[in-house]
Order: structure tokens, then sequence, then C-alpha cells
């Protein structure tokens, strides 16, 4: 177990360190070494004592984060479902020998939350994303539905979390520690993968003018609009989790790059959407006021890796100038912008 718990610490740094690539590795090892230990077992984790509590807790938690972190580095999970029957952990509540478990130690909701979170990553990878799920046009159907499904099991799920873990409700009071961080986290993984949903919809649109003509294209396939909105709702949402997190509710998430990895894909993620020859002044304005709260937010961060809070900010910052360089003959818009926002000159 002790090297078992070693290789997810290591994990968890690599992905502070802003290196995916890692901390994928540790968790796959973790995963197998849980896996090997049989973990992953009923007969092996089932039981009352706080040992028995903590191993179906540690297994569950890798498997959570194996499965998100798999999704999100577009990489294979090293488990199988149909190989899993160890039940989710209860919370412990005053139970004979673990009078001393409090807190994140006694209170699993946010392990059970992630499980669930990968197990629809599980889908989404395989329904959406796999090299065999789209062969023809008529396969958008199905990924259609997947999409669908996923993006109902994502909703079902963030409205089935304690009030602690509520993290689409921005007037929650302030919780303990431990409780805010999971939150943060919950709510960034959940959102990114909402994003990754309605992704394919989005890079479906790139191939033409304008979203209008790509809907017309795609006729009843896809809801273009639909998707767009979606994906910039759930970026304007994981910033705002984060901006909330790191000025507010858990400060030390500050030190933290895979909390501005989120903030980064977010703000190019809604810098995407400004390209659209569609985009209004006003809109344009309200997206660049959202990406300009996630450059704030990244200043004040401290995180280290390869690439520190300054340079992601000028990363976002060129890409934004980038994006609306692109407009072309929109001379009025850049120069509206660029007077409200002085870093996109």
């Amino acid at each position: 177990m002790t090297e078992k718990a070693l290789t997810d610490g290591q994990a968890m740094y690599a992905f502070q360190l802003m290196k995916q690539n890692d901390g994928y590795l540790y968790l796959g090892f973790a995963a197998r070494s849980a896996l090997a230990l049989g973990m992953h077992k009923c007969e092996v984790v089932r039981g009352n004592s706080y040992s028995q509590h903590r191993l179906r807790a540690t297994f569950w938690t890798i498997y959570g984060l194996e499965r998100i972190v798999s999704l999100f580095t577009g990489r294979p999970s090293s488990f199988h479902d149909d190989q899993i029957d160890a039940s989710y952990p209860d919370d412990i509540i005053d139970e004979p020998g673990v009078a001393d478990a409090k807190g994140a130690c006694a209170t699993f909701a946010a392990v059970r939350a992630s499980a669930d979170l990968g197990r629809i990553a599980n889908v989404i990878a395989g329904g959406i994303y796999s090299p065999k799920s789209v062969r023809r046009a008529s396969d958008l159907v199905a990924v259609h539905k997947v999409a669908r499904d996923c993006a109902d099991a994502l909703e079902s799920l963030a409205h089935s979390v304690p009030p602690y873990l509520q993290f689409f409700d921005a007037t929650l009071l302030v919780g303990a520690v431990w409780q805010e961080i999971q939150r943060t986290f919950l709510g960034m993984w959940y959102h990114l993968m909402h994003i990754l949903v309605h992704r394919p919809a989005l890079t479906y649109a790139t191939f033409f003018a304008s979203r209008f003509e790509a809907q017309t294209t795609a006729g009843s396939l896809l809801d273009i609009d639909a998707s767009v909105a979606a994906s910039v709702s759930s970026a304007k949402a994981i910033i705002q989790i984060a901006n909330d997190a790191c000025c507010n509710r858990a400060p030390n998430l500050k030190s933290d790059g895979s909390v501005a990895f989120f903030l980064l894909v977010a703000s190019i993620t809604l810098l995407y959407d400004v390209l659209d020859p569609g985009t209004t002044p006003s809109y344009a304005r309200a997206t660049f006021e959202v990406v300009e709260s996630a450059i704030h937010t990244l200043g004040t961060m401290q995180h280290v890796g390869p690439n520190n809070s300054k340079e992601l900010s000028l990363d976002i910052m060129k890409f934004a100038k980038d994006a609306l360089a692109s407009g072309g003959e929109e001379v009025s818009l850049e120069r509206d912008l660029t007077g409200a926002f002085p870093w996109l000159r």
C-alpha cells in the first residue's frame, strides 16, 4: 500500500507541475497496482472495518482520477468495468473503532462522485472519441446519442451531490478547506467533460465559413448552436469556479498548476467562440471580460512547472490577439475591444 500511495502522490504532484503525461503514467501504475492487489474485488475490500473503508476509498479514488485523466489526455484507461465488483465507500458515521476518522477521511461523497464521472468519462472516450466511433457520416447519429446521454448523466450527477459539493451554486457558504478543494475539482472536471461532450459539433463547425452554414449542412444530425452555448457556459463556469477558489474558497490552490491548466483550456474555448463571423461587439466584449478575469487569476498564481502563470497569461493574450486579428475587415470591433482591453494591443 505504501508504494501505491507514493505513486498516487507522484501523480498528483505531476499534475500540479502541469506534467499531464507523467500524471497519466503514475495513475496507470497506481491502477495496475490496485488491480494486482485485488482491490477491485468485492471479497477483498468487503467489510466494515476502517481499513476496509480505506481500501474501497483508495480504489475508487484511483479509478475516478485515472478514468478522468485518460479522457483528458486522450489515452486508454487501465480499468475494465466488467471486472470490477467492489462497492463504493460509505461515509463513516459513529462506527466502532473508527471514532478518529473525520472530514475527508470519513466522508466519501467526492470519491463516489469522481468514480461516477470516471464511468461517464469512459463512455465519452469510447463512444465519441474512439477511432472506431465515426467512420462514416451516418455514425454521427450514434455519436450524437452518446453525447446526449452523457450530457444527461452529467446533469443528473451534478444535482445528486451533497450541498458542500454543489459547485454550480456560487452563493454556497465557504466550507472546510478539504470540502472546497473537492468542490473545485469536481466542478472543473464536470465542466471540462461537458465541453468534450459537445466538442464534435464545434469541430464540425470549423470546416465552414460560419456556424449558420455548418448547421444548414448538418441538418438534424447536430445542433451546432446548442453545443456552442453549452461549451461556452461550461468554459465560463470553469473560470468562475477557479477564480472563486483561488481568491476566496481555497487560496492554497494558487500553487496548483492543474488549476492553471483548466483556466487555460476554458479561455481558449471562449476565444474560439468569438472567431465566428456572427459574433457581435457586445458578445465579444463580454467574452473578453471573462477571459481577462482568468488572466487576472493566473497572475496571482504561484505554481511551479514548465509553464509559469506569466507564460500562460501571455499565451492566452496572444491567442486572443490572433482571434481578434482574424476578423479582418471588422476594424471597428478591433478598435473597440483594444480600447476596452489594453492587453489586446
